[in-house]
């Protein structure tokens, strides 16, 4: 049985190439002849195991589901070594919240203050100028 799906999986596709599925672009192999230098480092096969490497990777149906499974399995154990090293954080992260929140309301009290000066400073330009205004016209009815 599995030299009639090699037969079939040969004559199907390309023998240097590896077909994994529509999003995954296909592996492809560099066919080289006895004594040929490789155009650059990589790994070699013999053709009976590359056939065979080929066969088993694109008989795997569910290898993409696989993929996904390993990445959930090694998100979730990351996610639960962080839960349990992470516990005494939560502590400290608190402490600096609460520290933020009494700076935030320092900065908003002051900005009221500042708020308030300039307001004050406002009026005693305006009423300065006003002043001076009076002044000139004054001076200049008296000639």
């Amino acid at each position: 049985m599995l030299s009639f799906y090699l037969c079939v999986s040969l004559i199907l596709s390309p023998v240097t190439d590896i077909y994994l599925g529509e999003l995954v672009p296909p592996i492809s192999a560099l066919k080289l002849k006895s004594e040929e230098l490789a155009p650059y480092e990589g790994a070699f096969l013999k053709p009976a195991d590359w056939i065979a490497i080929k066969t088993a990777l694109e008989g795997t149906v569910s290898i993409c589901e696989w993929a996904v499974s390993e990445a959930v399995n090694v998100s979730m154990s990351q996610c639960d070594e962080l839960r349990k090293n992470d516990g005494l954080n939560i502590v400290d992260l608190n402490k600096t919240i609460t520290a933020y929140e009494t700076r935030i309301s320092e900065l908003n009290d002051t900005i009221e203050l500042r708020d308030n000066e300039i307001s004050l400073y406002r009026w005693v330009s305006v009423g300065s100028g006003a002043l001076v205004l009076s002044s000139i016209i004054f001076l200049w009815v008296q000639k």
